[in-house]
Order: structure tokens, then C-alpha cells, then sequence
């Protein structure tokens, strides 16, 4: 994957139907809906972030119809996603079905964001054989949002109490 990604650098970012699809996702903008085409498609999507600032990643199983010619008609079964530096190296992962998951096989990450610039997120699915291909196909919704509003929410308990906040609900945000 890294090598994948370090190729991708020098490349201009545009959404393609092949296996590895490549775009930009934008902090609190248009959630992006799309597929995991294939096992073993790698989704990789620019992400602006500024140091210091604590941002929520999310891919979630999406129901409905994909955009454009890409789409199963089948939600993603299991997600993972990954955040990779400018350099190629894995900052953190969320693996569907994790603790962090808000509800069947979704994956959502809280991130702090270590410098300012362009991170890379990589959308894909899990590998349940170990042999390093995602194992699953279906469509998807992918966001990044500004996580301080959401971690401002959180009651005594440390529980994120999203009702307070319709931003932070699970899928809230711009679709």
C-alpha cells in the first residue's frame, strides 16, 4: 500500500472506476459516496488537516445508488480505513466492527492531526485471511469532519451524546 500511495504522490488526484480509485476529501464538506469495487481495492483520497486540531474519519455501509458508473448496489460489509503521512507512513487505522464503531461493521477514527498539510486516507475493507487484500465489495459513504464540536458533546460519562450535536451523528453532516 505504501508503494501504491508513494506512485500516487506525484499523480494529479481524480476520481477513475478502477480498482484504486483516487480523489480529495474535504474536512466538513460532501460526504463522498462510493465503491469498494473489487477485493483488494484501494480508495485513496487527499485530506487537508491542520496541526493540532482532532478530526473524525468515517466509512459507513451505504444503501442506495452510486453515482456515476462505479456501484454494487451492496453496502461495504466490513471497513477499514487507514491514514497515511505525505511520506507514506500508516499514522492510524479504524477497522469495522472496532471499538470506535458506531454500529455493525462502519469504521470511525478520531485523529489528531500531527503537522499541517495533505494526509492520505485509504478506503478499503477488511482482511479477514491475513493475506493483505480487503476481502469484501460494496458501496460506501466516506466523511471527515472537524471532531471539537463533537468532543465538546461529550456528557460526564465521556459518551458522545450525538443528539446534542446533528453534526456528530452517525452519517450527520453535508450528503
Amino acid at each position: 500500500k505504501r508503494a501504491a500511495l508513494q506512485a500516487m504522490l506525484g499523480e494529479h488526484l481524480r476520481l477513475t472506476t478502477d480498482e484504486n480509485t483516487t480523489g480529495t476529501l474535504v474536512v466538513d464538506g460532501a460526504h463522498v459516496i462510493a465503491a469498494s469495487d473489487t477485493p483488494g481495492d484501494n480508495d485513496w483520497f487527499a485530506v487537508t488537516l491542520t496541526e493540532g486540531e482532532t478530526y473524525e474519519f468515517g466509512q459507513y455501509a451505504y444503501a442506495g445508488h452510486v453515482p456515476g458508473v462505479e456501484g454494487n448496489g451492496v453496502p461495504l460489509a466490513d471497513a477499514y480505513l487507514e491514514i497515511y503521512d505525505s511520506n507514506g507512513n500508516l499514522l492510524a487505522i479504524a477497522d469495522g466492527g472496532g471499538p470506535n464503531t458506531p454500529s455493525g461493521l462502519d469504521a470511525l477514527m478520531t485523529f489528531e492531526a500531527p503537522y499541517s498539510g495533505t494526509f492520505y486516507v485509504n478506503a478499503t475493507s477488511y482482511d479477514n485471511d491475513g493475506d493483505g487484500v480487503g476481502d469484501f465489495v460494496g458501496d460506501y459513504e466516506l466523511f471527515a469532519r472537524t471532531a471539537t464540536e463533537c468532543l465538546s458533546a461529550r456528557n460526564p460519562s465521556g459518551v458522545t451524546s450525538n443528539q446534542r450535536v446533528p453534526q456528530c451523528q452517525a452519517g450527520g453532516g453535508s450528503t
